[in-house]
């Protein structure tokens, strides 16, 4: 009886699938199209330098999922919004290092979220605007774009229309379970990018105006409201215990929020709105610069571009409101705005993008042609507002990042689905209203729509349009290669950005870095040189040229060169450190304490740095200001065992072999393969 039953479930299921199947069939077409069109746009792009050489973004989230798979140890909180990461790590672990099984994934996400999106919009509206919604997703450009390349857009939009999805099914059947199920789903996407989190405050509102009219009492009512908000909450708790217990900083969003604030808020917003990373640096050196010797991931870090916007705001209104039109005319023109990679030069190696996606004067297309459908498409479908709420309000959750912070092509990528619906709405009321030969109405359609593209293409001023960003995929994809061993390739490529932009200080300054890394300092020197000609206040290449030259014993060469960096930033910090690390190199213990405690003294948080204080004090002989040295070295970095082992031979010297023995213990703890520390442990246990 029990495999009867067993058997008539799946009879049920399977009936219940085909039906589905049978009822959706035009949403699974437009799903295979979907991954057809990505995968012939990823056959044409094969031959790009960063096809198998991540750049920007894409470095960070590779270089960081493989520190996840390897098991590295953590000791900073989450630079980026993490599930990316981990969802990398895990195709790493099942796939092997294989960029195409990545790429391969974010396609089938995409289709996912196609038919995701047809099903949404059929739910929400009719069946005719969600084949249109579909069919759009499948064609739209900048999608199959950012699908194929290394980045988190795919994971992103496949949650948020999850989100969206769970959303509706849990307002419809009004059960908190369902509204758990919303919630959780809700609380991961915003791991994907905490953009997400004010559509959950808004969801929150309207369960609780929902019930409302309840004659249940106020905790009854409340129920799917706090599930919802408990469960949206988990993962971000759980994200926030984690970075607690590597850095001691309780933190549920990105360290990186203050830093991309005041990107998109301060008075140069013009050129730090898509910034390039040879500026970057320039960017990131501020706090240092102005006092705050913080680094990137410290919470000092952050709250200095917070101050900064602040004060941009109270003491520059003008200036302030200015930056807040630029970026809505950012996210009203066509103009796809490059962030770290621009779409237009992908247009040379792909000809169905360059189909997709193009410019014909001021006029862009497909966001061009887009948003005026979507914005007909909201005033059409307005009176069907109520039972559209969710996706109202996710559009109204989504724009307070986009406006606040900046925005990009990428970045605004989280809002298209929203848009291709809506547009979508507006073409099937164009059919339905040139079928009911209603000409005045579609006249003053396309006159409003008229205008909408006259706005979308109204001049845009912005760095990209001439910047030439196959010489930076070259020279940084170069560098890349290198770095992984892949010698002669990385030097073709960045031999190719050099060719492609002769006076471009950074192509020049990694080809220098390139060159180092393989063993060739003179001709790095060479390029160090070149870089400092062209752009003498790029203090940076000074150091890396000190750097490489006191790697070769050569430290009266590094000397004067860390010297110049210090010339051009004062309170260079890493250039203190590295001269005091080459004079201690040269027995000038005085000399390099000097350096050591000015570098100290700009950046206290430094463990490498106590840790060289403690190596030139042990040096002199000063065993207990070593020790103290050692000391604070392992506290700023839990992980670092070197230090442990240090201070082991401090109390050894000391007679104190009690503290010894547990210093040595501790380093061969936090590293069992550590060589040395076990030698010292055991001498000291058969004592």
């Amino acid at each position: 009886m029990g495999a009867g039953l067993t058997e008539n479930r799946l009879e049920s299921i399977q009936s219940r699938v085909a039906e589905f199947g049978r009822e959706h069939t035009f949403g699974l077409i437009a799903a295979l199209l979907s991954i057809s069109i990505c995968l012939l746009h990823l056959w044409f792009i094969r031959k790009h330098p960063t096809f198998d050489a991540p750049i920007i973004d894409s470095l960070d989230y590779v270089r960081d999922a493989l520190a996840v798979v390897d098991g590295s140890p953590e000791s900073e909180p989450y630079y980026h919004s993490p599930l990316y990461i981990w969802m990398l790590a895990a195709i790493f672990k099942i796939a092997g290092y294989h960029l195409l099984v990545v790429r391969l994934a974010q396609i089938v996400l995409s289709a996912f979220s196609c038919f995701l999106l047809y099903l949404i919009a059929d739910r929400l509206f009719s069946r005719p605007v969600a084949r249109a919604s579909a069919l759009i997703w499948a064609l739209y450009g900048p999608l199959v774009f950012y699908t194929d390349e290394v980045l988190n857009v795919s994971c992103i939009l496949a949650l948020y229309l999850s989100a969206l999805y769970l959303v509706i099914r849990a307002a419809d059947r009004r059960s908190p379970r369902d509204w758990l199920t919303a919630g959780a789903v809700v609380g991961f996407a915003a791991l994907a990018r905490p953009d997400i989190l004010p559509f959950a405050a808004i969801v929150c509102l309207a369960i609780l105006r929902s019930n409302k009219g309840s004659p249940a009492r106020l905790s009854a009512r409340a129920a799917p409201a706090l599930a919802f908000a408990l469960a949206v909450a988990a993962p971000l708790l759980i994200v926030g215990v984690r970075n607690y217990q590597v850095s001691g900083r309780f933190m549920v969003l990105p360290a990186s929020g203050g830093f991309n604030l005041y990107q998109g808020n301060n008075s140069n917003y013009r050129e730090t709105i898509g910034i390039r990373l040879e500026s970057w640096q320039t960017l990131l050196d501020m706090p240092l610069v102005d006092g705050s010797a913080s680094e990137i991931n410290a919470s000092d870090h952050g709250r200095y571009y917070y101050r900064k916007v602040l004060q941009f705001a109270s003491r520059d209104p003008a200036g302030f409101a200015e930056c807040a039109l630029y970026k809505v005319s950012s996210l009203l023109n066509g103009y796809e705005l490059p962030e770290s990679f621009d779409m237009y030069t992908y247009r040379r190696y792909s000809p169905l993008l360059a189909s997709l996606v193009w410019r014909l004067g001021a006029f862009s297309f497909p966001y061009g042609v887009l948003l005026p459908f979507a914005v007909l498409g909201g005033l059409v479908s307005w009176k069907h507002r109520r039972e559209a709420w969710p996706l109202w309000a996710l559009l109204a959750g989504l724009l307070p990042s986009l406006l606040g912070y900046w925005n990009s092509s990428r970045y605004r990528l989280s809002i298209v689905p929203i848009l291709i619906i809506l547009a979508s709405a507006a073409l099937v009321w164009f059919w339905t209203a040139h079928r009911q030969k209603r000409k005045r109405s579609l006249a003053l359609a396309l006159g409003f729509m008229a205008l909408l593209a006259a706005v979308c293409s109204a001049p845009f001023p912005h760095f990209s349009k001439t910047f030439d960003f196959d010489a930076e995929a070259y020279a940084l994809a170069g560098t890349v290669l290198v770095t992984d061993g892949r010698v002669e390739e990385g030097f073709a490529d960045l031999g190719h950005a050099l060719d492609l932009e002769p006076n471009s200080y950074y192509a020049h300054f990694k080809m220098a870095q390139g060159l180092v890394q393989v063993g060739r300092v003179d001709e790095a020197l060479a390029e160090f040189q070149r870089t400092v000609e062209i752009n003498p206040a790029f203090y940076d290449a000074y150091t890396e040229m000190g750097i490489a030259l006191a790697g070769n014993q050569r430290f009266d060469e590094a000397l004067p060169c860390f010297a110049k960096a210090i010339e051009g930033n004062p309170r260079l910090f890493t250039a203190y450190y590295f001269a005091g690390k080459a004079l201690a190199s040269k027995g000038q213990f005085d000399e390099a304490l000097q350096y050591i405690s000015k570098s100290l003294e700009i950046n206290s948080g430094a463990s490498k740095t106590h840790f060289l204080m403690g190596e030139v004090l042990a040096a002199k002989g000063q065993f207990d200001g070593a020790l103290a040295s050692y000391a604070r070295a392992a506290a700023l970095d839990p992980q670092m065992f070197v230090a442990y082992n240090q201070m082991g031979l401090m109390w050894e010297r000391k007679g104190d072999l009690d503290n010894a023995t547990r210093c040595f213990a501790k380093a061969v703890e936090i590293n069992p393969n550590y060589d040395l520390g076990k030698k010292n442990l055991s001498r000291l246990q058969r004592r």
